[in-house]
């Protein structure tokens, strides 16, 4: 049986000084995966980022040592999903 995803933020919860690791596990050993983050701000601008990795043999993309091969960053940044993230335009979001 396989494992089932899950995506895991440490810590959960932060202030904007303190990192945050993304962990994606359950993830089939040495598949590209995409991990895609958006959010809302105060004024209702929406936001996103994008990265894509590899999982490693067991499974797992961690931020803290995964590196992006594509999306809005590349290279090995815990907080890339965050510093990286584009407006998106009302056309797109419908």
């Amino acid at each position: 049986m396989s494992e089932m995803m899950k995506l895991t933020t440490i810590p959960e919860q932060r202030l904007l000084i303190d990192l945050c690791k993304v962990e994606l596990s359950g993830v089939p050993a040495a598949a590209y995966v995409a991990i895609e983050a958006t959010l809302t701000d105060g004024m209702g601008q929406a936001w996103s980022s994008r990265g894509i990795y590899t999982a490693d043999m067991n499974g797992v993309v961690d931020t803290l040592k995964s590196a992006s091969l594509g999306g809005t960053y590349r290279g090995v940044d815990t907080e890339g999903l965050f510093w990286s993230m584009l407006p998106i335009s009302s056309r797109v979001m419908g």
